[in-house]
């Protein structure tokens, strides 16, 4: 990209996006299905990482994680 003007780095993203839309509905809906998944898994593995700590430590720590 570099010593590239600047139109044409636009152009190059303008002609991406335009073959990234044109896919079919099932690739897009397949996309977004493993994305949401993605998503699910990383905030199911937050609840749990923040949730562990909580239920061994005393009371007093506890109480300012769990807010």
């Amino acid at each position: 990209m570099i010593g590239r003007e600047p139109r044409d780095i636009w152009q190059d993203s303008l002609e991406d996006g335009q073959r990234r839309l044109a896919r079919p509905a099932a690739v897009l809906a397949a996309t977004g299905l493993l994305g949401g998944f993605h998503i699910t898994l990383g905030l199911l593995a937050l609840v749990v990482t923040t949730g562990a700590p909580v239920a061994v430590m005393p009371s007093p720590p506890r109480t300012c994680l769990a807010r």
